[in-house]
């Protein structure tokens, strides 16, 4: 009699065993596809992100070029030291006036 409970609980003990390894298993092929499909959507934000930096970066640079050049065109570079109680010449002056004029439209 204690042969035919054992095998029992045997068969009980094996059934679960198996269920559990092929719930695993489901999970982790779940848990698996989950990780390549949140790959390919961070491709998919990373590619539309980068055309979004490329635009910011190329209008900083943009705004770096301009503020350089005004720097050069005003006289005020770093090879040329001014006192501070001298004026611009008029020509840098206006370029300077008509930057901020263009800076304060932005």
């Amino acid at each position: 009699m204690s042969e035919w409970a054992y095998t029992l609980f045997e068969l009980h003990t094996y059934t679960i065993n198996n269920l559990n390894c092929m719930f695993y298993y489901l999970e982790l092929l779940f848990r698996t596809s989950l990780y390549l499909m949140s790959y390919n959507d961070l491709l998919v934000d990373i590619a539309e992100s980068f055309g979004v930096w490329v635009t910011v970066i190329s209008l900083l640079s943009s705004y770096v070029t301009t503020l350089v050049m005004v720097h050069h065109a005003s006289g005020y570079g770093t090879s040329q030291v001014k006192s501070p109680n001298t004026l611009p010449n008029l020509t840098g002056y206006k370029l300077l006036k008509k930057y901020f004029s263009f800076k304060n439209i932005i």
